[in-house]
């Protein structure tokens, strides 16, 4: 799967490109499993993405997920670790198709908002 996130917000942007696969097997232990073929440089921002959804996946599903991420797409100007972080949870949120209410980013704050993971037991 292939997300981009894209703002252009007054004269800056924000990108960020993933290609990632997820699979879930159904066994009893719930753990995530993390690959990384991308940049390295984003590698630990990607990880902690990962780790950050899977708390909100703990929440919403039982099993291994695996998550591999193949490749990050990104600009030297509008890419930043804040902005890979976010591209990475809402990637997996929709690969998986996890909702996680909440979680946005509002243009005219310029802000990322990360609800906190328990929400999605409401």
């Amino acid at each position: 799967m292939f997300y981009q996130f894209r703002e252009q917000l007054k004269m800056r942007g924000c990108y960020a490109g993933i290609v990632l696969k997820t699979h879930l097997n159904p066994v009893k232990e719930t753990k995530l499993i993390f690959n990384y073929e991308g940049d390295p440089q984003w590698q630990t921002i990607c990880e902690a993405g990962a780790n950050i959804f899977f708390d909100y996946f703990k929440w919403v599903a039982k099993g291994e997920l695996i998550v591999d991420i193949e490749n990050i797409d990104w600009m030297p100007a509008d890419s930043n670790n804040l902005i890979i972080l976010y591209a990475t949870i809402e990637a997996l949120g929709k690969d998986l198709d996890i909702v996680i209410p909440n979680l946005s980013f509002h243009r005219d704050s310029e802000s990322f908002i990360f609800p906190e993971c328990r929400i999605l037991t409401v």
